[in-house]
């Protein structure tokens, strides 16, 4: 073979191998940063989550409230109307 032919396929070869190192790097560098994006995404559905824990939380607190409130606001309606009645 030539000396020419044997530089091209020596050049073809350590360029192959270069691309390929490269594309290595660039895709390594690229699943880095998803699983990072991942990581943190994770991280958000999480606090998500406990967020509607609490509000869960506290919409039953209130909800199981707001009956007893409204039962002590009619018992203190119908004393202000016996006070009034008493004092006509």
């Amino acid at each position: 073979m030539s000396d020419t032919i044997i530089a091209s396929i020596i050049t073809g070869v350590i360029t192959l191998i270069g691309v390929i190192f490269s594309c290595k790097a660039a895709t390594d560098k690229v699943q880095h940063s998803m699983e990072i994006q991942q990581a943190v995404f994770r991280e958000q559905v999480t606090e998500m989550k406990e967020d509607i824990k609490a509000h869960n939380h506290y919409a039953k607190l209130f909800a199981e409230t707001m009956p007893v409130v409204q039962e002590q606001i009619k018992v203190i309606n119908h004393r202000i109307e016996d006070l009034e009645r008493k004092e006509t």
